[in-house]
C-alpha cells in the first residue's frame, strides 16, 4: 500500500507536469491562431464547496474571481476588467484523494464588465489525466463576445488543511484567458 505522501503528491506532480507540457504546447498553437477578440488576466479564483468532495463523488460550489488588463484589437476596447461570480460542480476521480485535484469542473461564470455590460459563459475544468483534455474549454454563452471560445490551463490548488478536512475549496491563481470567434 502506498504512503498517504505518495497517494496525493505523486498526482499533484503528475497534474503540474502534464499542465505545464499541455500548457506550452497549447501556447505555441495560440501563437499561431488568429488574434484573439479579447484576452485578460485571470485572477483572485476562489471556489468553496457546500461540502468536502469525497473521492469518486460530487459537490456543488460557489466562487468568484476577477478579469482585469484586458485588451483588445478586434473591437471590444469597452471590455476591460470586470469581477466573475461563478458556481457549478466539481467531481473527484474514483478511489483518489481529492486532495490530490484530481477533478472535472463544470461551471457557469458571469462576468460583469465596468462599462455595465454582462457575458455569461459555459466552461469545464480538468486536471484528470484519464478524462482529456486538460484544463480550462469555455464557450460565451450570452453577452458580448458571445459564441467566442476559450482555453487556458489553469492551475487550482486544494485548501492548505485538505488532508485534515477534505476538499472544500480551491484556489486559481493569475492565468492569461483569451477569448477567440
Amino acid at each position: 500500500m502506498l504512503s498517504w505522501s505518495k497517494r496525493v503528491i505523486v498526482p499533484i506532480l503528475l497534474a503540474l507536469a502534464l499542465a505545464a507540457f499541455g500548457f506550452a504546447t497549447v501556447g505555441a498553437a495560440q501563437a499561431r491562431a488568429a488574434t484573439p477578440d479579447l484576452t485578460c488576466t485571470f485572477g483572485s479564483g476562489y471556489l468553496s464547496f457546500n461540502e468536502p468532495l469525497q473521492a469518486g463523488g460530487g459537490a456543488y460550489f460557489t466562487g468568484s474571481a476577477n478579469l482585469s488588463g484586458c485588451h483588445s484589437s478586434d473591437g471590444y476596447s469597452d471590455l476591460t476588467q470586470g469581477p466573475v461570480s461563478i458556481y457549478g460542480t466539481a467531481y473527484a476521480a474514483p478511489g483518489t484523494n481529492p486532495c490530490s485535484v484530481i477533478l472535472d469542473i463544470q461551471l457557469t461564470a458571469w462576468i460583469a464588465w465596468s462599462d455595465g455590460q454582462f457575458t455569461e459563459v459555459s466552461a469545464t475544468i480538468s486536471t484528470n489525466p484519464a478524462d482529456p483534455p486538460l484544463g480550462l474549454g469555455a464557450k460565451v454563452t450570452q453577452g458580448p463576445l458571445s459564441g467566442d471560445a476559450a482555453s487556458a490551463l489553469p492551475v487550482v490548488l486544494p485548501n492548505l488543511d485538505c488532508l485534515l478536512v477534505g476538499l472544500d475549496s480551491l484556489s486559481i491563481p493569475l492565468f492569461l484567458v483569451s477569448f477567440n470567434s
